[in-house]
């Protein structure tokens, strides 16, 4: 999609206005620490307790065994 993007772009562009690469139609993801499991699962019980949802994971949260 992103050189179908650069492509149309570049199509339509004025003279003098710079030219379009597929790589300036792709999103730039967030490139932070990376999350171990741990964190993750820690971050996702959480979420899933402020929601109201129950953990039933084997040794799960406050509705585990």
């Amino acid at each position: 999609m992103a050189m179908l993007a650069s492509v149309i772009a570049n199509a339509n562009r004025g003279k003098g206005s710079r030219v379009m690469k597929p790589a300036d139609f792709l999103p730039k993801w967030d490139r932070g620490a990376q999350q171990d499991w741990r964190q993750m699962l820690a971050t996702v019980k959480g979420i899933n307790r402020h929601l109201g949802g129950s953990d039933t994971s084997k040794g799960g949260g406050r509705d585990g065994p």
